[in-house]
C-alpha cells in the first residue's frame, strides 16, 4: 500500500514492491532510449533504434517478445539493432491495432496479476476526423517466463474537447460502502492512499465488535482510493470527482463548509479499476462555504 503525500503522485504499476528505493540494491530497468532510469518493478516505453519501425497489425493484437530473434520478427527496416535489450532480464509487450476515428491520445497501463497472468490495457481516446490510424504500443517489462499469459484489452472512447483543459473528462466511480461494525480511522495524515488488499484497507480502521472483513471488494481487479482530512470548520457535504486529462487522472474533492468553528473529520472512499491505481494519478481539495 502505497501512501503519497502532495497534490499530485505517481502511482507504480503493480510491479512495483511498495516503499522500496533505488538505493536499497534494486536493479534498474533500461531508459528504454528516455534517459530516465526505473525501478526494476515497472515498466518503461521501448522506442526504437533510428531507422526502425514496427510492423503494426489491422486487428488488435499483441505480441510477448523474448528474444532478439522474435523482435527482429515484428520490426523493419534500418541498419544494426532495432533496440539494446537484454533479454535474459526482461521482455517486450508489443500491441498493436486500427482505430476507427483519429487518435487524440493513449493511456497505457501494465499490471502483473496472480498465477502467471497478466494485463495490458490501452485507451484510445479518439476524436473527429475519420483517418482511422494504425496505433502501436511498446513496453518493456521485466521477463515472463514461457507460458505466462499476458491479456489485451483496448478500449475506445471519445476525446472530449475539454479534455485538456482544467479538470478533464468525468469518470464514474462508485463509492466503497463499509460493512457493519468497521469505521474509518481520523487520525491520519491528509494524503491519497492507494489500498490494494483487505490487509491494507483493515489498517486504515477501527473494529467495533465484528468478525466480517471491512468491505466486500474483489482486490484481483480494483484498488481503493482513500483521502482522509480534518476540516477546521463543519462540514455540510463532501463531494468527489474522478478526472481523466492530458496529464492522467485527478481526484477532485470539494468540502461545502459551514461558518462553525469546530475540528470536523472527512473522508473520501472510492473503488476503480487496477488500471486506474496503477497509472499517473493526483488529488486536489476545495472548500467552498455553505451559503
Amino acid at each position: 500500500m502505497k501512501k503519497l503525500f502532495g497534490m499530485t503522485l505517481i502511482a507504480l504499476a503493480g510491479w512495483l514492491a511498495t516503499g522500496c528505493a533505488a538505493d536499497d540494491g534494486n536493479e534498474t530497468m533500461p531508459s528504454g532510449n528516455s534517459g530516465q532510469p526505473m525501478l526494476a518493478a515497472q515498466e518503461v516505453d521501448l522506442t526504437l533504434n533510428p531507422g526502425w519501425e514496427w510492423r503494426m497489425e489491422e486487428a488488435n493484437t499483441l505480441f510477448v517478445i523474448r528474444s532478439a530473434e522474435e523482435l527482429a520478427a515484428r520490426v523493419t527496416g534500418g541498419e544494426g539493432v532495432a533496440a539494446e535489450v537484454d533479454f535474459s532480464r526482461y521482455s517486450v509487450l508489443f500491441a498493436s491495432g486500427r482505430a476507427t476515428n483519429g487518435i487524440q491520445q493513449i493511456l497505457k497501463t501494465y499490471e502483473a496479476q496472480h498465477e502467471g497472468r497478466n494485463l495490458l490495457t490501452v485507451e484510445l481516446f479518439l476524436n473527429d476526423t475519420e483517418e482511422a490510424p494504425l496505433w502501436n504500443v511498446a513496453l518493456l517489462v521485466p521477463a515472463l517466463p514461457e507460458g505466462a499469459q499476458v491479456d489485451l484489452q483496448v478500449n475506445a472512447a471519445p476525446y472530449a474537447a475539454e479534455i485538456g483543459r482544467k479538470g478533464g473528462l468525468q469518470l464514474p466511480v462508485p463509492d466503497l460502502v463499509l460493512n457493519e461494525g468497521w469505521e474509518w480511522r481520523t487520525d491520519e495524515q491528509t494524503a491519497l492512499y492507494i489500498i490494494r488488499s483487505d490487509v491494507e484497507l483493515i489498517s486504515h480502521m477501527y473494529k467495533r465488535k465484528t468478525n466480517v472483513k471491512p468491505a466486500e471488494v474483489d482486490f484481483t481487479k480494483n484498488a481503493i482510493l482513500f483521502v482522509p482530512g480534518i476540516s477546521s470548520s463543519n462540514v455540510a457535504r463532501v463531494d468527489r470527482t474522478l478526472y481523466v486529462g492530458t496529464r492522467g487522472f485527478t481526484l477532485s474533492i470539494e468540502l461545502l463548509i459551514g461558518m462553525l468553528t469546530v475540528e470536523e473529520a472527512w473522508h473520501v472512499a472510492v473503488v476503480v479499476p487496477n488500471a486506474v491505481a496503477n497509472s499517473s494519478i493526483g488529488f486536489t481539495v476545495e472548500n467552498k462555504f455553505n451559503k
